[in-house]
């Protein structure tokens, strides 16, 4: 089953949001590993983008730039 995941990103002063990016549907499977094996309930919310989630993005969109000096970024998953 594959589920819609976007990125968001937020001014570090203010918190203002900044960006919405969708990424591919993703499957549930992918989303547990990424997110350290957790049960396919628990993958549906909002996780802040570390390393092993900026590599998951680019692998994803290649072309995305981050800028973590700016912007603070999270990685959101819907229910289908």
């Amino acid at each position: 089953m594959t589920v819609p995941v976007f990125v968001r990103f937020y001014d570090k002063v203010g918190d203002t949001l900044r960006g919405e990016i969708d990424l591919p549907e993703t499957h549930l499977r992918e989303l547990r590993v990424l997110f350290d094996e957790i049960s396919e309930d628990d993958v549906y919310g909002c996780y802040p983008v570390s390393d092993k989630e900026k590599d998951f993005i680019l692998s994803k969109i290649p072309e995305f730039n981050f800028d973590f000096n700016l912007y603070d970024y999270f990685i959101e998953v819907r229910a289908g």
